[in-house]
């Protein structure tokens, strides 16, 4: 059993910034697919949407 609670303790660090990366990957994907979406219409350019993505 202590094998497995190491190897647990061993990798869990690693998991952890994996799911972090994961996250912040996906905030900057959703972000480009809006700036993408955005460049479609007429008005200011899309760097206005680094703000405030929330609002949209």
């Amino acid at each position: 059993m202590s094998v497995v609670g190491t190897l647990i303790y061993q990798y869990l660090p690693l998991v952890v910034a994996f799911f972090i990366l994961q996250k912040i990957v996906a905030v900057f994907k959703r972000r480009w697919e809006l700036q993408w979406t955005f460049k479609k219409f007429p008005g200011p350019r899309p760097h206005f949407l680094w703000g405030n993505m929330k609002e949209v």
